[in-house]
């Protein structure tokens, strides 16, 4: 990586040498989402332990069928249903889901992001809500937090697992209940939750962000230009490299970005 790219990183060495190696950090953070796709998947409902679960990772059926059941578009079975995002499949089924079973069918957050420091673990979801009026089949996102107890006893540490949060909010039928930080018991849960918040919010903000800088030097200039003609030239025509308007594909959309924000430095924060 360029010298001008924020990296927040810690040797781990230590706590492979060292099996009483305190925390070298005071939190950690992670975070999941979608990938960029010229067209958003089909849902794809998979066993994710005793519910089904609607997933739009899969764009071919054939890897959606490895244990999973494809409601998109079936050339081999043109009569089978076919929905275009988990929510249009949700609400067809709104009690239950399909033929099979009495459970409600559960969708993955479009996309999650935690931070934990050696007692407590904030998770922050975005959560598509089914019962609003979609754009181009997209659900717009609500945003839950939960916050949970942690710890890494062992052999058997305390995680964040399904019902042991000490505050969740709820998103259903299209109704949201903000339930933390205002159900939490006591001030140490308080004050774990608005550190925690805090240093969440201060990691996301830590990168700036520098459209058309796709080499993450922190400028805009030729190399950008010489990299995205390399890129936009890909016999396969799908890199998402340099992939600007995150439509799946390096073009000419990209190209303008560039162009647009030529000559720009962005600095980063530290």
């Amino acid at each position: 990586m360029p010298s001008s790219h924020v990296l927040d990183a810690q040797p781990m060495l230590a706590y492979l040498t060292n099996p009483d190696q305190p925390s070298i950090r005071q939190t950690n953070f992670t975070q999941i989402g979608a990938n960029i796709h010229p067209t958003v998947p089909p849902p794809c409902v998979i066993q994710v332990g005793p519910a089904p679960t609607s997933v739009q990772l899969f764009t071919q059926q054939a890897l959606c069928d490895e244990g999973g059941k494809w409601f998109g578009p079936n050339a081999s079975n043109p009569s089978a249903p076919s929905f275009p995002s988990c929510c249009a499949l949700k609400n067809a089924f709104p009690a239950t889901y399909g033929e099979n079973g009495s459970d409600p069918l559960g969708i993955v957050p479009d996309s999650q992001k935690a931070v934990r420091n050696d007692f407590y673990k904030m998770v922050q979801i975005d959560q598509p809500n089914c019962a609003a009026q979609p754009v181009n089949d997209v659900y717009p996102d609500v945003k839950l937090v939960e916050l949970y107890q942690i710890d890494e006893a062992v052999p058997v540490p305390q995680l964040d697992k399904e019902g042991t949060a000490l505050c969740a909010d709820t998103l259903a039928d299209g109704v949201y209940t903000q339930n933390c930080p205002g159900k939490l018991a006591t001030q140490q849960q308080l004050t774990n939750f608005n550190a925690l918040s805090s240093t969440l919010v201060a990691i996301l903000k830590s990168e700036v962000s520098c459209a058309g800088d796709g080499n993450l030097d922190k400028v805009v200039n030729q190399q950008d230009i010489n990299n995205w003609t390399l890129f936009s030239q890909n016999t396969l025509s799908t890199s998402s490299w340099y992939d600007f308007a995150h439509d799946g594909t390096t073009g000419n959309s990209d190209l303008q970005i560039i162009q647009a924000n030529l000559g720009k430095r962005c600095v980063p924060k530290r």
